[in-house]
């Protein structure tokens, strides 16, 4: 929709109209005449208006609101902005300037509030560019090229501007000057620019500041600038080359609101000294600096949630610390001593974190003293020297959980002894434990549910003595063997159970023995070993329930050859298995047979549509499982997904029906397939069928015919050169994928056979834009249905975007190929030394002995309503009734050459009238056609013998 005028917007009661994104080029003054009275928000963003609208908006009295971000938009005007307008937003344009001749009297009546101009190519404001707008409130001008802002920029808006963005600029020092008169801002983002000094005198005056963002920039020193302050919320002061902190930076006076943030991380301190009085919820960062040592001093009115000094070179924790919550000393080469006098200290109170982890602690050998935990707390001391034994030496007086984090401690074993805290975290990764001392688990940690033993050592897992464990991690170790995987009762709980990448060979099978499992996650992970064969899993004959569960099993990445047994019932009878999923996993192996999947499931078992998905994805299968190879799947309402893509599969089944009368979902892209000759097995439950990424060129019209309830097909990245009639059939369908294909035209006689039909994808398709393919704009598809490639003067304008009035028998048409050989009216035969066309009008048949493909296509009114290919010596039949009289036939060779020599003469032409026309051609057979050939309008005059004049029939005259 390039252009709007005044007979687009009718209704008068509009109060809030969007235009987003639909390729707007131009407005018309009256394009909003009709709503000048209601209309208060009008959005145009994403456009490709290169103005601003000024003489569109015009009249729009009760506009409060405007956008216009992202479009092409270079300057705004004098006069041009509305007179009441509140908010505009020009966000994202290509404006390089602000008029400074804007009217007084406009503004003075309704001022503007917000003004959004960031994105666009500003280098500087000038004197007097802001200054009619007096009420303005919030200004954004981010992410320009500012190098300048005129001292006397906000006097006029300083009164009540409030929040102000001049982020992501090139502003240096001087830009203090322009600030000079906003004692009202509450929010100022200085960041991302090129200022090397802080005003403070300037900061100090801006009384009502809450935010003050200055970080990336090239600050040296922080002065006493927020001594006056009393609303202080965030200061941002990282990313800079700060080297000296004034100690007064907050007076004695200072208030800080409900929470205070003070961020003078990623800078080059060496030494901090600071008084923070009366700040309740403090959040104080100074890491990744060169801290050597540190003192801030607060009051008892004071409590910080966050006191982050990580990444420093401090040799001790600073004493004497305010009382903190989350605490983070994390890489700093701390003594032993001084981390174990902060955890011997603890106050008796409430903690949630301490990281000190890669601290060198206890690398040296140290007594450990009796630790007391106050509360729950998450205790991180990875990449040190800790050994097991320090967990001997917890104790809580409460109950207390405790979640540690051990990790890359050089640990081989996990000693015996008595715990007096209640673990329910414990994470052992990276160490170099051998074998794991379960009942030391079972006994001591009753309460486990996360046990991390990743990139160890460990030969054997004793999964039986870990059964209340929620999450244990035991990937990359050299666990070669595992009897076997137990599932026990599960009430609405996780269960993950990573055995990825320990070198696995075989694993026995993963048994459900709980009697209920209800409302839970499992997940069994072995991929990336060494596995070749399959484990069944198996539901035991105590198991009676498997209700609103997820079951994923994970084996993909292994060495498997063959698939068997993937599932085994061997309940008795009674089993309810109900709103279930189970998903195997069984990508990037080395699969090329697949054979009877489901074991022992027999209608003694009492289902309710359980879903099944097994994903064979990237693997060896030539041939798609068949029925000789399968027990009967005699499962009641079972629902099966098959994920066979990305293998060498060249076929379907075309009457075996054990897999597919199961099957709702199959994905066979990406494999080998060529056509579809026979059609496809009846699967009454089948409603996805994927098969793009395919070389499919033809597909029977009867290929679909057993899938009645079919709705998602894709059939894209194929090279399919016609629209597949053999869709028809699909009768609910919802979504199409043909996008990627060769396909030129789309008969409109198949879409109305859709009602449900919603999601339509053609793009990628060499489309030809005429009257054949307009009927597509009355469809309001949700899809891309592609671009125009022909004609020439359409190529790249969206289908639905196409502006042709509606066809009628004088209109003109294009054929679908720019390589077409003739059209002609009627019976036709033609003749040539290397091929034969026959097209017999009365029986409907068409024969060809052509070497290479041909298209026959037939219009009607400008409208196509058949059309089918032929090649070799195959025989097609037209499926729609053809008017000898009114329709157009029109024959296309894939090869894209001239035929040289054509005989045309009618079906049964009566030769005493008139012999048959002979159009001799003086280019070569090599010659390509470069024109798309256009097809005449109807005429009252001469005869077929006058080819490329008007005829009585319709004819088509061949371009060059």
């Amino acid at each position: 929709m390039r252009n709007l005028d005044k007979n687009s917007f009718r209704d008068t009661l509009v109060k809030q109209l969007t235009l987003e994104n639909i390729g707007l080029q131009h407005l018309s003054c009256d394009t909003f005449t009709n709503n000048r009275r209601e209309l208060t928000i009008l959005n145009l963003d994403d456009n490709l208006l290169d103005y601003f609208p000024a003489c569109s908006l015009n009249n729009l009295n009760h506009l409060r609101e405007l956008t216009l971000s992202k479009n092409l938009i270079t300057c705004v005007p004098e006069h041009s902005i509305p007179g009441y307008l509140e908010h505009l937003d020009v966000s994202h344009n290509q404006i390089f300037t602000m008029s400074s001749d804007m009217s007084t009297d406009v503004y003075n009546e309704n001022p503007l509030k917000t003004f959004n101009i960031r994105g666009n190519k500003l280098h500087r404001i000038s004197n007097n560019e802001l200054h009619q707008f007096t009420s303005l409130e919030n200004l954004d001008v981010s992410e320009n090229r500012l190098e300048y802002i005129h001292p006397r920029s906000f006097v006029s808006s300083g009164k009540h501007l409030r929040d102000i963005n001049l982020s992501h600029n090139q502003l240096m020092t001087d830009v203090w000057f322009c600030l000079e008169h906003l004692q009202q801002v509450r929010n100022l983002n200085l960041s991302h620019n090129q200022i090397d000094h802080v005003n403070d005198n300037m900061l100090s005056s801006m009384t009502n500041l809450q935010t003050f963002d200055i970080s990336y920039n090239m600050l040296s020193e922080v002065g006493p600038a927020f001594v006056n302050q009393q609303t202080m919320l965030v200061l941002l002061f990282h990313h800079n080359s700060i080297t000296k902190v004034a100690e007064d930076m907050f007076a004695v006076g200072t208030r800080f609101m409900s929470s205070f943030t003070l961020d003078l991380s990623f800078n080059l301190l060496v030494s901090v000294d600071l008084t923070i009085l009366d700040c309740w919820d403090c959040r104080f960062a100074i890491h990744h600096n060169k801290l050597t040592t540190m003192r801030l001093s607060s009051n008892q009115n004071s409590t910080f949630s966050l006191f982050d000094i990580s990444s420093n070179v401090l040799l001790t924790i600073p004493p004497n610390l305010p009382p903190w919550t989350n605490f983070n000393g994390s890489n700093n080469p701390f003594s032993t001593a001084s981390v174990m006098d902060v955890l011997t200290h603890f106050p008796n109170r409430t903690i949630y974190s301490v990281a000190l982890q890669n601290t060198t602690f206890l690398c040296t050998n140290t007594d450990i003293p009796e630790i007391v935990i106050p509360s729950d707390i998450t205790l991180n001391l990875a990449d040190n020297c800790v050994p097991s034994q320090f967990l001997c030496h917890l104790r809580s007086n409460v109950s207390s959980q405790v979640n540690i984090n051990l990790d890359r401690n050089g640990i081989l074993t996990l000693h015996q002894c008595p715990l007096n805290v209640s673990v329910v975290k414990l994470s052992l990764k990276g160490n170099h434990l051998t074998y794991l001392n379960e009942s030391f688990i079972t006994q001591e940690m009753p309460n486990l549910k996360y046990l991390d033993l990743a990139e160890n050592n460990m030969k054997s897992v004793n999964l039986s003595q870990l059964s209340k464990i929620v999450h244990l991690n035991a990937s990359l170790n050299n666990v070669q063997e595992l009897p076997f995987i137990e599932i026990l009762y599960l009430y609405r709980q996780t269960r993950i159970l990573d055995f990825s990448s320990s070198n696995i060979s075989s694993v026995n099978n993963v048994n459900f023995e709980g009697y209920d499992i209800y409302g839970s996650y499992i997940n069994v992970d072995i991929s990336n070993n060494t596995l070749k064969h399959t484990f069944p899993v198996t539901f035991a004959r105590q198991t009676r329930h498997f209700r609103y569960s997820t079951f994923y099993l994970n084996s993909s990445d292994n060495q498997i050859e063959s698939i068997t047994d993937v599932l085994d019932f061997q309940t008795t009878y009674g089993f309810y298995i109900y709103s279930s999923l189970l998903v195997f996993d069984l990508s990037r192996n080395k699969v090329k047979t697949v054979s009877n999947m489901i074991k022992d499931c027999t209608s003694r078992l009492r289902f309710s549509r359980p879903r099944i998905v097994i994903n064979i994805t990237k693997n060896m299968l030539t041939d798609f499982p068949s029925c000789d190879s399968q027990e009967q799947i005699e499962c009641p309402d079972i629902i099966l997904g098959l994920d066979f893509s990305y293998n060498f599969l060249h076929a379907l089944p075309h009457s075996e029906t054990c897999i597919m009368d199961k099957l709702v979902m199959l994905n066979v892209s990406h494999n080998d397939f060529t056509e579809i000759p026979e059609p496809i097995a009846n699967s009454s439950n089948l409603l996805y069928l994927i098969m793009s990424g395919n070389k499919i060129t033809t597909i029977t019209p009867n290929a679909f015919i057993g899938l009645p309830l079919l709705r998602e097909l894709d059939l894209s990245f194929n090279q399919l050169t016609i629209f597949p009639e053999s869709i028809k059939s699909l009768s609910k369908l919802e979504k199409l994928n043909l996008a990627g294909n060769h396909i030129l035209t789309i008969p409109d006689s198949g879409f109305s056979l859709w009602p449900s039909l919603s999601v339509v994808q053609l793009h990628g398709n060499p489309l030809v834009c005429s009257c054949s393919t307009a009927w597509l704009r009355n469809y309001t598809f949700t899809t891309d249905l592609g671009q125009c490639s022909y004609p020439a003067e359409l190529e790249g304008t969206s289908v639905t975007c196409l502006e042709i009035s509606p066809c009628d028998a004088g209109d003109m048409v294009y054929s679908s190929k720019e390589n077409i050989q003739a059209c002609f009216g009627n019976g036709l035969v033609f003749k040539n030394q290397n091929q034969t066309l026959q097209w017999n009008m009365s029986s409907k048949y068409v024969q060809t002995i052509s070497q290479s493909l041909a298209t026959v296509e037939v219009f009607r009114e400008c409208k196509l309503v058949a059309n089918f290919s032929v090649v070799d010596k195959d025989t097609w039949t037209l499926s729609d009734n053809v008017d000898e009289k009114r329709d157009l036939v029109c024959l296309t060779m894939s090869d894209k050459h001239w035929i040289s020599n054509i005989t045309v003469s009618r079906v049964g032409y009566n030769r005493s009238r008139a012999e048959p026309t002979h159009i001799n051609r003086t280019k070569s057979s090599s010659t390509r056609v470069s024109n798309i050939t256009q097809c005449l309008h109807w005429s009252d005059c001469c005869s077929l013998h006058t080819f490329g004049h008007c005829c009585g029939c319709r004819t088509c005259l061949l371009s060059t």
